[in-house]
């Protein structure tokens, strides 16, 4: 059986299994309007990158999240033209990475209203490459949004996470 949620249909967050609170803060954002940054923080396993694409997709698609246009499908996949995906190459995420988002994200959106910036593992940012991305994070452009994800959100900058929405 098919429902509705809002504009979405349930699928949108079904990988997301045990985190009910967790999918309706980001269904609220959606509903509401999404800030720009988002946290999603909690153990391994949980459903946090799973979570976070179902997000992105709700942001690129042109429906709101409607689980199952093209937009929908390559969000998901990893590969819509208006999704960056950063994870640590090795041991750390780098500033090198950092300042090539920074200079990204100053560019329109390709298709979508909103150009999104998903970061696995944030934690692994080094100092330098933190210090780069809070000053990003502290301007965006307001076609950006971040979502960060950590299973060590003790190990991000307080200042990075005070300025993000904690999922």
């Amino acid at each position: 059986m098919w429902m509705r949620m809002g504009r979405r249909g349930m699928g949108l967050f079904d990988g997301v299994v045990g985190q009910p609170l967790a999918t309706a803060i980001l269904t609220n954002a959606l509903d509401k309007g999404a800030a720009h940054a988002y946290l999603l923080a909690g153990p391994r396993g949980v459903g946090k990158t799973e979570a976070a694409l179902a997000f992105a997709a709700a942001l690129l698609c042109p429906e709101h999240g409607c689980d199952c246009c093209e937009a929908c499908r390559r969000a998901r996949a990893g590969v819509h033209l208006d999704l960056d995906i950063l994870a640590p190459e090795g041991s750390f995420i780098r500033v090198d990475e950092i300042r090539e988002i920074r200079k990204d994200a100053a560019h329109r959106p390709f298709e979508a209203a909103v150009r999104v910036y998903l970061i696995l593992e944030a934690d692994t940012m080094n100092d330098v490459a933190a210090n780069a991305f809070l000053r990003t994070l502290e301007e965006p452009p307001s076609h950006v949004r971040f979502i960060l994800v950590t299973s060590n959100p003790e190990r991000l900058l307080p200042t990075i996470v005070s300025r993000c929405q904690r999922v």
